[in-house]
């Protein structure tokens, strides 16, 4: 009852998710052996080939391992279509303009990504300080002009005169696995096979 009122809200979107899958597990009887437990698989790139070849191969593999009636569900998170901005910095223009490229990229860091500074106690308790823009000023490609890096002859020049954003698809993680390019591949054996 709960369960299909919880169903009811993730399908509505109350969960922030649209399109999406839910899934439900009880708590295993003993912490660590469950229903859900399944395998987890490592595809490693030894070919050392593009990100779509490798995409495609673990989709061959995928395809393979559903036909097999021993395994049940057999699904990756890999994806090789998210969007992405590729970002090129322009390091003959910020030298001619006497801008150090590390600052280029410190304060790309900085504003877009966010930067550790330092902890502090005050309290009782220990705060983090963190550097970032705020979200308003980050959202759109376009705001890459309204941050600024100084010259060694304390000019601010803006950062879209230094930096060009070009929009990519791209895997979001890459993960490595024995010093490999590796997809992480889920899977549970099927009804009456362990």
């Amino acid at each position: 009852t709960s369960f299909q009122a919880i169903l009811g809200h993730a399908q509505m979107g109350f969960f922030g998710v649209r399109d999406g899958f839910t899934f439900a597990f009880g708590l295993p009887p003993i912490l660590g052996l469950g229903t859900s437990g399944g395998f987890d698989f490592m595809l490693e790139d030894r070919a050392g080939g593009s990100i779509a070849d490798f995409s495609r191969a673990a989709d061959t593999l995928l395809a393979a391992a559903r036909q097999r009636p021993e395994l049940g569900t057999v699904v990756t998170t890999f994806r090789d279509t998210v969007p992405e901005y590729e970002v090129t910095v322009d390091t003959d223009k910020a030298q001619t303009l006497g801008i150090p490229v590390s600052d280029v990229y410190d304060s790309l860091q900085t504003y877009l990504g966010g930067l550790y500074v330092n902890d502090f106690n005050r309290f009782g308790r220990t705060w983090k300080v963190l550097m970032q823009a705020d979200s308003e000023f980050r959202d759109q490609a376009s705001d890459i002009n309204r941050f600024y890096v100084r010259s060694v002859q304390n000019v601010m020049v803006p950062l879209g005169t230094l930096v060009t954003l070009k929009q990519v698809t791209g895997p979001e993680t890459i993960y490595r696995y024995n010093r490999y390019r590796a997809i992480d591949i889920l899977g549970q054996a099927s009804p009456g096979h362990s």
